[in-house]
């Protein structure tokens, strides 16, 4: 034994041990110390990101568009379908027109009439008796002529009257009296037919504003039937997808402001996400925006991007707890796989939003947690 003794043996495998022991122990006393300092020193350094969480559905930047019936009639087409894409303008449903088409044939000939008479009334007037075509105006004009012809034969007899006892006043055969009354009666026969004359045009240009009122009339009548006319034809006032439609066919009657379709429109897809007023604060125009796709497993997909494109003003409550609409843009309308193949994001989808607010270091991160719990005035 190389002159131990037993408990020399035992001693001196006692101390070997412990030398080894306090080796090891300060080598891991080290190592923690180095690693907590790498920790600290990192919590510094490391930074991650702070997002606001909220719900969210994409949908057309428009609102959808109700589509209503401006007039009462009965349907005589009807090409309304339930998700069928349409563009704008295009027919979805036609009223019976032929009431309206028959008013308006009838006061359009009333119009031609009406303006016959003026233009006839217009050449009596300047004496173009020859230009007059209607059969009214023509018989007006004969009768005119005939009472001018009745009071000329009358002139002309007053003034033969008067030429003779004018004759006979010179040569003193008659007394002054009747030379006096004989050329009364000749000046009243030309006042008569000036008379006449003047009434008789006067009543011409009376007529002429009865008849030009009555065609302005009837031209507004015939304007506001041919709007009800073009109100019969329902057009596409927008392009989408037709929703929620009412359903409708031939020989249907609708009322005048009557539903009968939604159409979504099927222009650029947005976000919109209901963010809770405790998150709106961290929220500015222009941040950029994740979105989780529901349809679509996001550890296959992937995440879609976009940023806020405006922020609301306006609150809405939704199940009695207020929210805020914030709408954000889509960078693109489709997710990847790695193979390539794109599924196409759609009106409707819904998705878990996380807008980027901000970046924190974990140092930041604990302090702020730890005056979360520290602070008597947090709940």
């Amino acid at each position: 034994m190389n002159g131990l003794f037993p408990p020399d043996i035992i001693r001196f495998t006692a101390e070997a041990h412990f030398t080894r022991f306090s080796r090891k122990s300060g080598t891991l006393y080290l190592t923690i110390l180095v690693m907590i300092l790498v920790f600290f020193g990192a919590s510094f350094i490391v930074k991650t990101e702070i997002t606001v969480l909220a719900r969210g559905m994409v949908r057309s930047m428009s609102d959808p568009v109700h589509v209503t019936v401006p007039v009462s009639g009965e349907v005589e087409f009807s090409a309304l379908q339930e998700n069928r894409l349409v563009a704008r303008g295009d027919t979805l449903l036609i009223l019976k027109v032929e009431k309206l088409t028959g008013k308006v044939d009838y006061m359009n000939s009333v119009i031609v009439e009406y303006k016959g008479y003026v233009a006839d009334l217009k050449s009596l007037a300047d004496g173009k008796s020859d230009q007059v075509n209607t059969g009214l105006i023509t018989a007006a004009g004969h009768t005119f002529r005939q009472k001018i012809k009745d009071l000329d034969l009358n002139i002309e007899y007053n003034l033969a009257s008067y030429q003779r006892i004018d004759h006979l006043f010179l040569l003193r055969v008659v007394s002054e009296t009747d030379f006096e009354e004989a050329g009364y009666r000749l000046k009243k026969a030309r006042e008569d037919r000036n008379s006449f004359m003047e009434m008789t045009y006067q009543e011409w240009q009376k007529m002429i504003v009865y008849y030009q009122e009555e065609i302005r009339k009837l031209e507004s009548s015939v304007n506001e039937l041919k709007k009800d006319i073009g109100n019969m034809y329902i057009t596409a006032p927008v392009s989408g997808h037709i929703q929620q439609l009412n359903q409708l066919e031939r020989a249907s009657f609708v009322h005048g402001g009557q539903l009968i379709a939604i159409i979504s429109p099927d222009d650029q897809l947005i976000v919109e996400s209901l963010v809770s007023p405790s998150d709106m604060g961290f929220l500015s125009q222009g941040m950029k925006a994740l979105y989780q796709i529901d349809a679509f497993n996001h550890f296959q997909w992937g995440l879609a991007c976009g940023q806020i494109l405006d922020l609301p003003g306006e609150i809405y409550m939704i199940r009695d707890e207020p929210f805020f609409k914030v709408r954000s843009s889509l960078d693109n309308t489709f997710l990847a796989l790695k193979n390539g193949y794109q599924g196409e994001l759609r009106k409707g989808y819904t998705a878990t939003v996380r807008f980027r607010v901000t970046e924190r270091s974990l140092a930041q991160l604990v302090f702020d947690k730890a005056e979360n719990w520290l602070n008597p005035y947090h709940k």
